[in-house]
């Protein structure tokens, strides 16, 4: 019942990974349903891993899983089964990976499976192949740029492709390495009865401007930071960037792209409220938004069920 709620999108333009989830799922209600969690739960898992892990925060809390589940369901558009999605939990742990090259001797291991993820991420949704320009961008953010390094970004990120020509050999398959570059807007949306419609729409436009006062005030204060902290805090904000900039370039996932952008704004904004001296309100208020947003998702549709 509560599960139809969670769509799941046919695959356009290039994503031949996304093709195999797809007929895996197709018809599968429940299984759409438990994906969909599944991989929501364990992106925010990822992300509290990393402000954990690398100390972006000053101290231990669980603010960015509120502010990661906030964002999610900001929108019902937001909540199916699409390559973004899916796509954006592989780019959360390849960011993970990537992150701690910086503290490690051996870095190429880490940088390995940095690129192998991103790569394996833009054979599920192929704008996430620009992310190659976030990989090599982010070793001179890390200070780690240098021919072996570079190198061994490139062999990571071709290896996935070189599997996925070799298997168009031999089996006379051929991918197109393009996307559709339109834009369904239409898929973008807001509940469409009553109060829900304006509550839908206030929580979003509340979230948009809380993100972007956060992300300004973050920014001031980035050279206030310790030079580790300044780095890890650049490779956000580059992240932040470079998927806003696809957000352009996203063709008939336009809708659900922002799930990308989502990753940088979440550790940003976790940053922030780090910051603030009583987080205790905030956490209550951000609760609150989640748990009716939450309730507009599934309640109206879960009660026409059960009449």
């Amino acid at each position: 019942m509560m599960n139809h709620n969670v769509s799941l999108y046919p695959p356009q333009g290039f994503g031949p990974l996304y093709g195999l989830v797809f007929n895996w799922l197709q018809g599968h209600t429940l299984a759409i349903f438990i994906t969909y969690f599944a991989l929501l739960i364990i992106e925010g898992l990822l992300l509290q891993l990393i402000v954990s892990y690398y100390k972006l925060v000053p101290r231990d809390n669980f603010i960015i899983l509120l502010v990661y589940f906030l964002l999610s369901f900001s929108n019902p558009s937001l909540t199916s089964i699409n390559p973004v999605v899916i796509a954006s939990t592989l780019t959360t742990w390849g960011l993970f990976r990537l992150l701690s090259i910086s503290e490690l001797e051996n870095t190429l291991p880490n940088l390995f499976t940095a690129g192998f993820l991103f790569s394996t991420a833009s054979l599920v949704y192929g704008n996430m192949i620009w992310f190659i320009v976030f990989l090599i961008i982010g070793l001179m953010v890390l200070s780690l740029f240098r021919g072996r390094e570079l190198l061994i970004s490139l062999i990571s990120f071709a290896i996935p492709y070189l599997f996925l020509l070799t298997y168009g050999f031999i089996f006379d398959q051929e991918f197109i390495f393009w996307n559709q570059f339109h834009f369904n807007y239409g898929e973008w949306s807001f509940f469409s009865n009553g109060i829900q419609l304006w509550l839908s729409i206030a929580t979003f436009f509340i979230t948009i401007l809380l993100s972007i006062y956060a992300v300004v005030n973050v920014m001031l204060q980035l050279f206030s930071k310790l030079i580790q902290i300044r780095k890890s805090t650049s490779l956000i904000f580059t992240l932040l960037i470079i998927s806003t900039l696809l957000q352009f370039l996203s063709g008939p996932w336009w809708f659900s792209h922002p799930t990308l952008i989502f990753i940088p704004l979440s550790i940003l904004l976790s940053i922030f409220f780090a910051e603030l001296k009583n987080t205790f309100y905030f956490n209550l208020i951000i609760l609150s938004i989640i748990i009716l947003e939450i309730v507009q998702l599934y309640y109206t549709n879960y009660a026409q069920a059960l009449s």
